[in-house]
């Protein structure tokens, strides 16, 4: 019995360490290739930026994949200037994450702009991909913590564990997997027609943005990312937005009704900047 005992600790440890190298090589790989080989490639990316000094950065963009076409990472035209959207899948919590990285890198950050169309407020960490955009990119222990508590989904908090421990190893499967995964597809396993316009994750996190930046005497300003659909479709989020709603032609889309097809980015740029009184020469 004792011989065995040794010999299963002896197994553990090995296995153990070659997880170790493991994880540790494919940290070393991810950060080369700055997420090249990761499925959110694009929020890998948005974190590195997010970790930066920033010491002339006195304005800040976030949002979702819409304002990411807006308001593309490296293309400020002012040095107190920070874009950095990300996308709708890793929820208002990434949102907040990369709002709380900011923050501690820019010490004369005075004003957040928070790009969001309407419908990314039903992202209730239950799209197929929560697991790897937000688990896989904001996987603190405290978050983790903080999303049992308000999710109570053990199957979330099973992934979210997960890759808190082998972030990198557990990234390196998804995107090994992802034609098996139906990636790059949206499905959500809630249907649409039964989720609320505004779900408790997104209310949960949007009221700590608050709190955040009202703690740092910072200005947030929620703004409506340009959209297809109708008034009536979003009343129930017209109070979460500093400025109305506006919707525009479905020609200016492309099919997914979301996102704008490539010769309606600039100009539609253009408006949002004119409409809502940015001040981009800071």
């Amino acid at each position: 019995m004792e011989r065995f005992l040794i010999r299963a600790i002896l197994f553990v440890a090995l296995l153990a360490g070659l997880l170790g190298l493991l994880e540790f090589s494919l940290a070393r790989a991810n950060r080369k290739s700055h997420g090249q080989f990761r499925v959110g490639e694009d929020v890998y990316r948005v974190l590195e930026a997010a970790d930066l000094p920033h010491p002339k950065v006195t304005t800040l963009y976030l949002g979702d994949s819409v304002a990411r076409q807006l308001f593309p990472m490296h293309s400020e035209p002012s040095p107190k200037l920070l874009y950095l959207p990300a996308n709708q899948a890793i929820s208002l919590a990434g949102q907040y994450c990369l709002l709380q990285k900011v923050i501690d890198h820019s010490p004369h950050l005075g004003h957040v702009y928070l790009f969001y169309t309407p419908r990314s407020w039903a992202n209730d960490l239950d799209q197929i991909f929560t697991h790897d955009y937000f688990c896989g990119c904001f996987h603190t222990a405290p978050m983790v913590w903080e999303i049992w508590q308000l999710k109570h989904d053990p199957q979330l908090t099973e992934s979210h564990f997960a890759r808190l421990i082998l972030p990198n190893t557990m990234a390196e499967n998804s995107y090994l997997n992802r034609s098996q995964s139906n990636y790059g597809v949206p499905i959500v396993k809630v249907d649409p027609a039964d989720r609320h316009p505004f779900s408790n994750t997104s209310n949960h996190f949007l009221e700590k943005m608050k709190s955040l930046c009202a703690e740092r005497d910072i200005t947030l300003t929620v703004l409506p990312c340009p959209c297809m659909g109708r008034q009536s479709q979003f009343a129930a989020l017209s109070d979460i937005y500093d400025e109305p709603i506006r919707f525009y032609d479905p020609s200016l889309f492309l099919p997914d009704q979301i996102h704008f097809k490539k010769p309606n980015v600039e100009p539609m740029r253009e408006r949002v900047v004119e409409q809502f009184h940015l001040r981009e020469d800071d």
